[in-house]
């Protein structure tokens, strides 16, 4: 019986993709005001952040589409969370978090090659040095350690309120230091 021969790969300059990619960083600060009754917790944060973003849109269809964008970004955000605390040590909590995202020195580099037509969410950034996003993002908030200091880690899927709006992010993968600073009397 004779082996199946492996088919050659054929890579054409046109493949139809349409590709979203991105690089981004940021630094983030809050701080938060609590309530525990027995092992239910009641929590709103407060923060914001700053960093930069990294953007590229390509569209790969008979024609090359290229959107590049580069730019500064501060955020603020309000993040409302109800949980329960198992112990001194472990904490799991249901969070949404309200997010206004603001980019400035924004720079922007459109090439259409045969196409013709401009995605809407990149021409929102177009010849523009600001701009801002508004984003819903519900997780679950998980905090381990010792009484005072832990380690906090979030899952959030990403909701884009703007009708105009860059894919870069269906998800949020947050780790962070909770410091309790209360005074015990």
């Amino acid at each position: 019986m004779p082996h199946p021969q492996p088919l050659p790969l054929i890579f054409t300059k046109h493949s139809g993709d349409n590709i979203h990619s991105d690089k981004s960083s940021e630094i983030i600060l809050g701080g938060s005001y609590f309530y525990n009754y027995n092992k239910l917790i009641t929590e709103i944060i407060i923060g914001g952040g700053f960093g930069n973003l990294e953007y590229r849109h390509e569209i790969d269809l008979e024609s090359d589409y290229e959107f590049d964008l580069n730019a500064q970004k501060y955020n603020l955000f309000v993040q409302p969370n109800i949980g329960l605390r198992f112990n001194d040590h472990v904490e799991l909590a249901l969070s949404t978090r309200f997010l206004q995202q603001n980019y400035y020195n924004i720079s922007s580099n459109l090439t259409l090659g045969e196409l013709s037509e401009v995605s809407n969410a990149d021409r929102y950034f177009i010849n523009k040095n600001m701009a801002s996003l508004y984003f819903i993002e519900p997780g679950l908030t998980f905090r381990a350690g010792g009484e005072r200091f832990k380690v906090q880690t979030q899952i959030i899927p990403v909701f884009y309120l703007n009708e105009n709006y860059i894919r870069f992010r269906e998800y949020s993968f947050y780790i962070s230091l909770f410091i309790d600073l209360k005074t015990n009397n």
